[in-house]
């Protein structure tokens, strides 16, 4: 029996077999041919409502380059950011992140919860994050005065100095890794792209 499909990650897999099952199918002798083509249309029906169409299932050769380049890309492109932090400001990419949203947050305060929410990252992550840069003198946690059970991180006078010392290697770093790699793509469009897929999600 076919699995369900059970995330992006597994559907992406599913559709590049379906691809490979169709390019294939022709060269195999009738029957197994006839076994893949009754198992293709059992993998298909369990997709998602919407998506059963046999012909809205097939990516072009550019779609399957894109979706197979993209998870392998934003590894390397955080991977890359980590790097020139650490090298050159022994600073984690992750608590860069932290330090910038901070510094965007009114009063340079921001309860933990939503922290994480915006560093996309767990909880448990985050305060981590911000323990080793509180304990660094760049940010203060305290309890909240509305919600006992909350905690909120605020950047301190010296966190936001070492933000700025930072800043302009992330920039150079980002121009470098992502950018310069852009040449001849609509930047707009792209960042317009991105929103509509996160705001689905």
């Amino acid at each position: 029996m076919a699995r369900r499909l059970t995330g992006a990650a597994t559907l992406n897999w599913t559709l590049h077999w379906v691809d490979e099952v169709r390019d294939q199918r022709k060269e195999l002798p009738s029957g197994r041919a006839g076994k893949a083509q009754r198992l293709l249309a059992r993998v298909i029906s369990t997709y998602p409502a919407g998506m059963r169409d046999d012909d809205a299932s097939a990516l072009t050769d550019d779609e399957r380059s894109l979706i197979r380049a993209l998870r392998p890309a934003m590894a390397a492109l955080m991977r890359d950011f980590d790097d020139d932090l650490q090298r050159f400001q022994r600073m984690s990419h992750a608590e860069y992140i932290a330090l910038m949203f901070l510094s965007e947050a009114p009063e340079y305060t921001m309860r933990l919860s939503d922290l994480a929410e915006l560093c996309q990252q767990s909880a448990s992550a985050v305060g981590r994050t911000v323990k080793r840069l509180e304990a660094e003198g760049l940010v203060r946690r305290q309890q909240s005065v509305h919600d006992a059970r909350s905690f909120n991180a605020t950047l301190t006078e010296a966190g936001v100095a070492r933000l700025e010392e930072a800043v302009p290697v992330h920039v150079a770093s980002v121009r470098r890794h992502f950018f310069d790699q852009l040449e001849g793509v609509d930047l707009g469009k792209l960042a317009l792209a991105f929103q509509r897929i996160a705001q689905k999600g």
